[in-house]
């Protein structure tokens, strides 16, 4: 993500993250889930819904570690006719 992508924030307006995991990673995914959640709160996110199982829940942490007030874990479990959410929130 980078300044441009997202844009001046307006007054009076949040800026909502929902963000998924990236599974093809390999040995770097907690890492790099971790790095994008730091990213978040340096490009000035509110709040971070991270959505997916482990990986997402780095993500999330990852926001929380950079200031956002209120990053969120949504795990979703399969199979896909029987979603079930559980959120979590700091």
């Amino acid at each position: 993500m980078s300044d441009e992508v997202i844009g001046e924030k307006e007054p009076g307006t949040r800026r909502i993250a929902v963000l998924g995991e990236m599974l093809e990673l390999g040995d770097t995914a907690a890492h790099a889930h971790w790095d994008i959640g730091q990213e978040t709160g340096r490009l000035g996110v509110d709040i971070v819904i991270a959505v997916g199982d482990v990986l997402a829940k780095q993500l999330a942490l990852g926001a929380a570690d950079a200031g956002v007030d209120t990053p969120s874990w949504a795990r979703i479990t399969t199979p896909p006719s029987h979603y079930e959410t559980v959120i979590q929130v700091r």
